[in-house]
């Protein structure tokens, strides 16, 4: 279901004709259920790992995910800083 999903979100950056290779995108959310901070078994780390696979930088925001959670279980960084300027 992960690589479905990444690649739909290939296919629209392609049509929009967005460079792949080193594009950013944003991730908001990696928690697996709402308002709770355990990132065990979120199938959005399937997704993740896709985009990066396809050379793209990943950027996860998610204000619920336990400090180091996201680092310890799949290596990845995330981010509880507001990520919008003031």
């Amino acid at each position: 279901m992960g690589e479905y999903v990444a690649s739909g979100v290939i296919k629209l950056m392609i049509k929009e004709d967005a460079l792949i290779k080193n594009a950013n995108v944003l991730i908001l959310g990696i928690t697996l259920k709402e308002n709770c901070p355990d990132v065990r078994n979120t199938k959005l780390v399937d997704v993740i790992n896709v985009l990066i696979d396809y050379g793209t930088k990943i950027t996860i925001y998610d204000p619920w995910a336990k400090k180091g959670g996201v680092k310890h279980e799949y290596g990845l960084k995330s981010s509880k800083k507001n990520l919008m300027r003031s």
